[in-house]
């Protein structure tokens, strides 16, 4: 079905009806007037001076093709909703359409062949793309901008619940960067996630990395503010660099033990973060990796207060606390039962474990730290429960006979 056909054809008309304006620099494209730079053979869009709710580019200018849209051309543009991008132009730039808030429709001609870096990101509005069947790079599935085979996801388009379609087996660098809308993602089949592909998703609230999932970006979840369940799959080898920086609603979660390495900054100012429980597979934590923030008062990167690391004595992630001057948790030694950490299991102790109790089973968020957690789960269910305070006011009363 060539979808995309009479649009384009539509387009073409009315972008050759609209008459040039006086400047030879500047063009009245569907009511936005765009700005161009001219070669011997070809016509490059470079911006716009004005803007309307339409832009349709024009195929040719002067006589001359226009085939290409530069990096930064309609950047921060907000009028902007319907895009028309005809045959004729063979090149998106990188930034093309970053921030445009309130496209909801791109139409792309069959001679586009290679979308530039970041082209629609942080437009948070789009709907759909659609793209001519004739195109031989480029393809659109559910509304979505796709590679021609339909495996690599290059922009997203849809609803603030993402569903990726069963065929996508990456999802491209920076593909969903800065939407501000989305909330949930379900992968699918996904083996690759591109570099900053979700960053700056302020709104996504968990996350579930399927097993499918064998490799992530650097700097893949930055900066979603407000991402607190995270699940990562068993494909996963290696958090990279910068992966969940500045995520500061973030909660402890597991690490799997297919895990060997996490990369520089990875879990950098996850300021709710108060803890997390590291593998021995782990074999590298790279620089500022978990656990540290940025210190206003010292100007520099300090280790967070009250954060703990739960290890293995002489593990990467022991030598990593000690490097770093965090708590250290060992496997082996956990002081079950000292919840306020002053080395005696008392009452305070499960008067704090029943407090917290019911603070959570109302659904209240928790008051404890990580450390308070482990420590409080004298049974080891992986909750902190009445039967904690039971066991520990038990601890207490025989520690108090035997005086």
């Amino acid at each position: 079905m060539k979808k995309a056909i009479s649009l384009l054809a539509s387009a073409a008309v009315l972008a050759q009806a609209m008459p040039i304006c006086t400047s030879a620099a500047s063009y009245n494209a569907g009511g936005t007037v765009i700005t161009y730079t001219e070669s011997a053979s070809e016509i490059t869009i470079t911006g716009c001076t004005s803007e309307s709710d339409t832009l349709v580019i024009p195929d040719s200018i002067n006589d001359l093709p226009v085939t290409e849209i530069s990096a930064k051309a309609f950047a921060d543009c907000s009028e902007i909703v319907n895009v028309t991008i005809p045959d004729s132009v063979e090149e998106i730039g990188s930034r093309a359409f970053y921030n445009c808030s309130s496209i909801k429709f791109v139409l792309i001609g069959n001679g586009t062949q290679s979308v530039g870096d970041y082209a629609f990101s942080a437009c948070s509005s789009l709907e759909e793309f659609a793209v001519s069947d004739d195109n031989t790079s480029l393809s659109d599935i559910d509304g979505m901008l796709f590679d021609k085979d339909g495996t690599t996801l290059i922009a997203y388009a849809g609803t603030d619940s993402a569903v990726i379609p069963d065929s996508a087996e990456a999802v491209g660098k920076a593909a969903f960067f800065g939407n501000s809308k989305i909330e949930s993602i379900d992968l699918k089949n996904v083996s690759y996630i591109g570099d900053y592909a979700f960053s700056a998703c302020f709104n996504l609230v968990s996350l579930t990395l399927p097993d499918s999932v064998i490799s992530l970006g650097k700097g893949s979840f930055m900066n979603c503010t407000q991402l607190a369940e995270v699940a990562l799959g068993d494909g996963i080898t290696s958090i990279p660099d910068d992966c969940f920086s500045m995520c500061t609603q973030l909660k402890p979660f597991e690490i799997g033990s297919s895990v060997s390495e996490i990369g520089n900054y990875a879990f950098y100012s996850c300021n709710s973060l108060s803890g997390i429980e590291i593998p021995t597979t782990v074999k590298s934590l790279g620089l500022n990796s978990v656990g540290t923030h940025y210190s206003l008062p010292d100007k520099s990167d300090k280790a967070m207060r009250g954060f703990c690391i739960h290890g293995k004595t002489g593990s990467a992630a022991e030598k990593y606390a000690d490097a770093n001057k965090i708590d250290f948790i060992d496997f082996d030694n956990i002081p079950y039962g000292d919840v306020d950490g002053d080395n005696a299991v008392n009452s305070v102790d499960a008067s704090a474990v029943l407090t917290e109790y019911a603070i959570t089973a109302t659904g209240g968020n928790t008051t404890f730290t990580y450390y308070q957690t482990i420590a409080g789960d004298y049974d080891c269910d992986g909750s902190i429960n009445s039967i904690d305070a039971s066991r520990i006011l038990a601890v207490y009363a025989q520690n108090a006979t035997q005086r």
